[in-house]
């Protein structure tokens, strides 16, 4: 699927569940008849959902928490994408990626794979079809090279929520192509 048929509104509105606060874009991308999703974890997270031809972008901090209560993260992830899963959108058993590890980070990787995991496991409730890449391997998939970033394609997004459609749009890749080579499942 080709990112350039994707179009977001510059509205966005404010959502909050639970610990969790941020923002969501809504958008359309033509031609679609899949419904994937693609997630870019960490405390600081994007989140998309593709449902056919309309595309609805969350991104936020999930940070909220008083520093003692760090090890909650995950579990506030995990709540909120089962929310956005299952209350908002009534997926099951749609493909969804979950970006994995950029291998040449050195520090944050323990609090961002507990993150990490509280995404996959949201999923995982819903879908058997949860997949984990690596950043380099979703550009590559999604943009055509895997230097190429998404706040370079989508400017008006928070960079969590650009990389995120990356993330989607490998999945609609996998959809389309009923592959899932470049993935592994944890």
């Amino acid at each position: 699927m080709d990112y350039k048929k994707i179009k977001l509104s510059k509205n966005k509105d404010r959502f909050i569940y639970g610990n969790v606060k941020g923002w969501q874009v809504k958008g359309k991308i033509k031609g679609n008849t899949h419904q994937v999703i693609g997630i870019d974890p960490g405390v600081n997270f994007g989140f998309v959902v593709i449902d056919k031809e309309d595309v609805y972008v969350y991104y936020g901090k999930a940070n909220t928490r008083p520093k003692n209560e760090r090890v909650e993260y995950s579990l506030d992830v995990k709540n909120l994408t089962e929310y956005i899963i299952n209350i908002l959108h009534g997926f099951y058993q749609r493909t969804c990626v979950v970006e994995g590890a950029a291998y040449g980070k050195r520090f944050g990787q323990v609090q961002l794979a507990e993150v990490r995991n509280g995404f996959f496991l949201g999923c995982r409730k819903y879908s058997n079809n949860v997949y984990v890449s690596p950043p380099a391997t979703i550009r590559k998939v999604a943009f055509g090279g895997g230097n190429i970033h998404g706040p370079e394609l989508f400017p008006t997004l928070n960079h969590n929520a650009a990389d995120a459609i990356g993330v989607a749009l490998m999945a609609l890749d996998m959809e389309n192509n009923h592959g899932n080579d470049n993935l592994s499942v944890l």
